[in-house]
């Protein structure tokens, strides 16, 4: 008997479901039929996107990597609120969504706190894609502006500042045994 199909990432922040175009087909084992050819945004490319005070999904510009603030909405949102950041490895799509008023990073199934090993982890157990390129991703991360891990799966975990977040990272990778994305 073949391994289901793993859940689709998807993310509702003020637009519709976003989803990377490789992974809208029908999943043949699902046992209720999701709309997956009918997602309202399908990303391409690598990223990563911003998701913008009206609810659309763009490319991101290198101002929102440097901090800058975008246009505003009625809210007080601006276009650089959300970062929507490719982190393949779990699944091909792995998607994680870094809320910036709140130094918060969703990572769904990528990245935890685990509280058995005292450490942040990427639960190598339950990866349905690729190690390598979930730890490839992780390492990425550590250009992120973030304090906060909020993940679908496990502890959340919070960064005492930049320099904690990056040292709990590399003991992460040095743990995995990351080879620097050889």
């Amino acid at each position: 008997m073949g391994r289901a199909c793993a859940p689709l990432k998807e993310c509702r922040f003020r637009t519709g479901v976003v989803r990377f175009s490789g992974e809208v087909t029908p999943c043949p084992s699902q046992p209720i039929p999701l709309p997956y050819s009918k997602c309202e945004v399908q990303l391409e490319g690598e990223g990563p996107w911003q998701l913008t005070a009206s609810g659309s999904v763009q490319a991101a510009s290198p101002s929102s990597s440097s901090g800058s603030r975008g246009n505003g909405a009625a809210d007080g949102s601006t276009d650089d609120d959300v970062l929507l950041v490719s982190t393949p490895g779990h699944t091909a799509g792995c998607l994680s969504l870094l809320y910036r008023p709140d130094a918060a990073l969703f990572t769904g199934d990528h990245l935890a706190w685990s509280h058995r090993l005292q450490r942040l982890t990427i639960f190598r157990g339950y990866n349905w894609h690729s190690v390598e390129q979930q730890l490839d991703s992780v390492a990425k991360l550590r250009d992120l502006d973030f304090l906060h891990i909020l993940p679908g799966h496990g502890r959340r975990w919070q960064a005492a500042d930049a320099a904690d977040r990056q040292r709990h990272i590399d003991e992460l990778l040095a743990a995995e045994g990351w080879r620097g994305g050889a």
